[in-house]
């Protein structure tokens, strides 16, 4: 009878969506421990040059560096102060939110799978690329380090590897502010005008942030197939 074997194939393919989410979450949780327990010491080195030098240890969302940096002809040390609390990664802070947010959906299953596709593809967006608020020009300027005025360092995910960018900056003198303004290469930052007269740029591949990317894509295509086959019950 095509009504009785049409419920039965619904009831079947409730019950394997409903085992799978079950999978998902114990992967989520997984990639959550994964993110916020696992301690990984990144190495930090400029190729052919001195520019750049150090390591950054990072556990979950918080970091701590210890870099040397040769710049316009200047050496600056980026490190915390010894009673500093450790500085926030925002992506992997907001990657681990989206996560535990996606581990607490409830209600029909076509809204948690909905949802949940939603929050997986979110998280693994935030390890793709950085919001251009946290990062140089537009990141309010906070100086985490001690550091000169005219020294800006970022530290970001961009696909998976954690980047740092030092920047030697030469702010307006407002003796000279209408040829400042002229300059082509002159942004507008921390309220001023200034010229980046020097830029350094590493990246330091994170097994830790790889593996958590590839286990959320691969959740991202599983609960995009999922929601395929619910949307044609």
């Amino acid at each position: 009878m095509p009504g009785v074997d049409s419920g039965l194939e619904e009831q079947w393919l409730m019950e394997d969506i409903s085992a799978q989410l079950s999978s998902v979450h114990s992967t989520l949780n997984n990639v959550a421990c994964q993110l916020r327990d696992t301690e990984y010491k990144l190495v930090v080195s400029s190729s052919k040059s001195e520019a750049l030098k150090g390591v950054v240890s990072r556990k979950g969302g918080q970091m701590e560096p210890d870099l040397t940096v040769r710049l316009n002809g200047q050496k600056v040390h980026i490190a915390l102060e010894q009673d500093q609390e450790p500085v926030a990664l925002h992506q992997a802070v907001d990657c681990i939110n989206f996560i535990m947010v996606a581990q607490r959906t409830s209600g029909d299953i076509r809204v948690r799978v909905g949802s949940m596709l939603s929050l997986v593809r979110n998280a693994r967006q935030a390890l793709k690329q950085p919001n251009s608020t946290n990062i140089f020009p537009l990141r309010p300027q906070a100086n985490e380090f001690n550091l000169p005025r005219n020294v800006v360092v970022d530290f970001y995910v961009k696909d998976s590897a954690l980047v740092t960018e030092v920047r030697w900056l030469e702010y307006e003198d407002h003796s000279l502010s209408s040829i400042f303004s002229k300059r082509r290469d002159s942004i507008q930052y921390g309220g001023t005008r200034a010229i980046v007269h020097d830029h350094i740029r590493v990246e330091s591949q994170d097994p830790n942030l790889i593996s958590a990317i590839t286990k959320l894509s691969a959740l991202e295509n599983q609960l995009e197939a999922m929601r395929r086959k619910l949307d044609i019950i």
